[in-house]
């Protein structure tokens, strides 16, 4: 899924999140806030402790 597929979700889901932001959460400059971590769960239909395991 590209980018801009994921934010068009996230913002779908209520979260408030532009193209920048959600390049430094995705090259870890930046924690995802709380919201942005149950949309993404959602999204990618996972358990929240995949987007913990390195």
């Amino acid at each position: 899924m590209k980018a801009t597929e994921v934010i068009a979700k996230l913002q779908c889901e209520n979260v408030n999140v532009t193209t920048g932001i959600f390049s430094k959460v995705e090259h870890g400059y930046n924690n995802p806030t709380v919201d942005m971590l149950i949309a993404l769960t959602k999204i990618f239909k996972c358990d929240y402790n995949e987007f913990f395991k390195q």
